[in-house]
């Protein structure tokens, strides 16, 4: 959020010390503090046990709303951990239904 202020700001200054000083009341804002995350959690590493065959498991993700073709405004993505073969398929939404038959059929 900062960041946005403070390109908005200094795009209409010219001096390299008052871009300092914009970025660092920008930076000091209210707004700009109220939003700051200050606590951060490390999450665990997964552990995923090593197999011998392919497909066990397998990574699913919808990438979405991307521009339509066809009618396919969205994007289902599979990795396999084993074998890191990776398959792509275009689906129109991201129900369930349509993502189970995209995935399975």
């Amino acid at each position: 959020m900062c960041r946005g202020y403070t390109e908005a700001c200094c795009s209409y200054i010219c001096l390299e010390e008052q871009n300092k000083d914009c970025a660092l009341w920008c930076k000091n804002s209210i707004q700009c503090q109220r939003s700051k995350n200050t606590h951060h959690e490390k999450s665990a590493l997964g552990d995923f046990s090593l197999s011998s065959t392919r497909f066990p498991h397998v990574h699913v993700d919808v990438v979405g709303l991307l521009s339509a073709l066809r009618g396919m405004n969205n994007l289902l993505t599979s990795v396999d951990i084993f074998t890191r073969w990776s398959e792509a398929f275009p689906i129109p939404d991201q129900s369930a239904d349509t993502i189970a038959r995209a995935h399975f059929c």
